[in-house]
């Protein structure tokens, strides 16, 4: 079946829909967006990445943000690109299920699903509020990789792994396995097609050899990302995500083949399908619809393997790439983690298995439908606990929560009438306050996470702040308890804290419910 041009105008209402009700309203703007919306800013006031800024993604995606920038220093314009890429990944997404697909009904349901829960996650995983533009770009790169290589274009496949690996090698490497793996198998030839992978990285290259960035500072800055791997608060963060292995998603798998074997016995399927819909279906809906997703990628792995012979390399290719996806939380498949940018394609895979099995698009429909009306359901929870307050500022529009909007403005009063023109730091995190206020520091390191004093030691961060010398200290009210320590100054960065209070004196405590404390720097330094 041929969709008619009127599926690009509903995907694009549907698309500012969702916009409307969760867009830049979803996260934490100071804290979530703070890194992204800063970063380019310090570039275009002279700092240079891996010399003055440290990296933790690929540098393509600040580049293009500093550039944009030059227009107007206002972080709107870093959402209307987010925005951007999210409409074209959703489009994307539409083409690799029209592929398979010719069951309208069911791709309008997908497609749903995919806007509502994938490009407006209620995470910091969101598209369109980014957490890391690198990764949204290396996304982009993905779905236009699998789309590619579905609709045999090779041209734009390489180009698509050559915008991968200008953004996020993890992602990249196993991307070029599995295509060259796939052209290989289909006796393609596509040696002069290499060089195109190369076409985004040369942007990533122009920049370094312009701003003459050694290779040293590139060695320094990875010695500090390999420092952040092996960080005991990385490790905490990951755990915290959950996964396959936790004792409460075996409850979970138990109550949803409850939960099923009831709703088979209710709508009186065939004896025949019951244990197969059971197979297929665990871990998806009802109970906890985030949570209980761990599950799915098992059952798919196991029906690809059993139905081998009825599957071709196109699903395979589908399958790897939503693993791939998936990869920073292979057994956290729901959509509140990572692998919320790949999730919707394991969903397809999902169908293969059902359509192969089943036979029954009603049956499959319906379990699509239930799932992603769960989930949505689930959604209005946190849309009740979303920033609602909007606040216009000279460098963009934030969306805010109450105590968080009575700490701006009392911020902003402080900031204009004591502290203009100033240097300053915030810890940890909420660097979106020196953009806002035009201060620009000097520190390589700007978020002072319980990571960043794993990474970079805190006997170095306390050298830097005797170097550096910033005229004021904001210590935000970021409860970092997602990293297993939830106060600076109580449960880590004790000794930084002391140097503070003993070269800094207390100026103002900001009284909102968010308690925000100012420090201004002694003129005779211990």
């Amino acid at each position: 079946m041929k969709f008619k041009n009127k599926d690009y105008l509903f995907i694009l209402i549907l698309f500012i829909i969702f916009y409307l009700i969760y867009g830049s309203k979803i996260g934490n703007m100071l804290i979530d967006f703070s890194r992204e919306s800063y970063i380019p800013f310090k570039m275009l006031k002279g700092g240079v990445l891996f010399k003055d800024i440290f990296v933790i993604y690929g540098i393509f995606g600040y580049i293009i943000n500093s550039l944009i920038y030059k227009i107007s220093e206002n972080f709107n314009l870093l959402i209307a690109l987010s925005s951007g890429i999210s409409l074209a990944i959703t489009y994307l997404y539409y083409f690799i299920l029209k592929k398979f697909i010719n069951e309208k009904h069911i791709i309008y349901i997908l497609l749903l699903g995919f806007i509502s829960l994938s490009i407006f996650s209620n995470s910091t995983f969101s598209f369109v509020l980014p957490y890391s533009y690198s990764t949204l770009w290396a996304v982009l790169g993905l779905y236009c990789l699998l789309t590619s290589i579905l609709y045999k274009k090779k041209i734009y496949a390489f180009l698509s792994l050559g915008l991968i690996l200008a953004n996020r090698i993890e992602f990249f490497i196993p991307a070029l396995i599995v295509s060259i793996a796939y052209y290989l198998f289909k006796k393609e030839k596509i040696l002069k097609y290499i060089p195109l992978i190369f076409v985004f990285s040369s942007v990533n290259l122009i920049y370094i050899i312009k701003n003459n960035i050694a290779l040293e500072d590139i060695k320094n800055n990875l010695s500090f990302i390999k420092n952040m791997t092996e960080s005991p608060a990385l490790a905490y963060l990951y755990k915290s995500l959950g996964g396959f292995f936790e004792p409460k998603n075996f409850l979970i798998c138990f109550i949803v083949i409850l939960f099923f074997s009831i709703t088979v016995f209710f709508f009186k399927y065939k004896r025949l399908n019951i244990l197969k819909y059971l197979i297929y279906t665990a871990g998806l809906i009802i109970i906890s619809p985030f949570e209980a997703l761990n599950l799915v990628l098992i059952p798919i792995l196991i029906m690809y393997f059993i139905k081998r012979k009825s599957l071709d390399s196109d699903h395979y290719v589908v399958l790897l790439t939503g693993i791939i996806l998936s990869l920073k939380s292979l057994f956290k498949t729901g959509t509140l983690s990572y692998s919320n940018f790949g999730f919707f394609i394991l969903l397809l895979c999902l169908y293969f298995v059902l359509e192969k099995t089943l036979n029954n698009k009603k049956v499959i429909f319906n379990i699509f439908c239930i799932y992603i009306i769960c989930c949505n359901i689930f959604n209005l929870s946190y849309f009740f606990s979303n920033p609602k307050f909007k606040i216009n500022t000279t460098r963009g529009t934030l969306y805010l929560k109450d105590y968080e909007k009575e700490l701006f403005y009392q911020l902003k009063d402080y900031v204009n009438t004591e502290m203009k023109n100033k240097d300053f730091i915030t810890v940890p995190e909420g660097e979106i306050f020196n953009f806002i206020f035009n201060g620009t520091h000097k520190f390589y390191n700007s978020t002072f996470t319980p990571l960043d004093f794993d990474a970079f030691k805190e006997e170095n961060l306390i050298k830097e702040l005797q170097s550096k010398k910033p005229e004021y200290i904001i210590f935000f009210p970021r409860n970092t308890k997602d990293y297993g320590k939830p106060a600076i100054c109580y449960n880590y960065a004790i000794d930084f804290c002391t140097y503070i209070m003993d070269n800094y004196q207390r100026k103002k405590i900001l009284n909102s419910r968010y308690k925000a404390l100012i420090f201004e720097r002694l003129k005779n330094e211990k």
